[in-house]
């Protein structure tokens, strides 16, 4: 099974939101069972101050090492 890897908290309810829909549709193929993942949770306003700053490739950096902690953690996709 391949491992989920989650960029969080770009709104944690948004997070909550696409973990509790991945865990749901993949019960309902397995029975019993949840997929695994991992989640770097980001801080949503460091990165809106980002962009409204203009700071684009700051903000790309962020995500990218965020990817990069996921497949640290072991995700086979992010």
């Amino acid at each position: 099974m391949a491992k989920v890897g989650l960029v969080g908290g770009m709104g944690p309810e948004s997070t909550l939101d696409y973990y509790q829909q991945l865990t749901s549709k993949y019960e309902k193929m397995h029975p019993k069972s949840y997929p695994p993942i991992v989640i770097d949770s980001l801080d949503v306003y460091h990165m809106l101050d980002l962009e409204e700053k203009g700071q684009k490739i700051l903000l790309v950096n962020e995500l990218l090492t965020s990817i990069q902690k996921l497949q640290a953690a072991g995700a086979d996709f992010a």
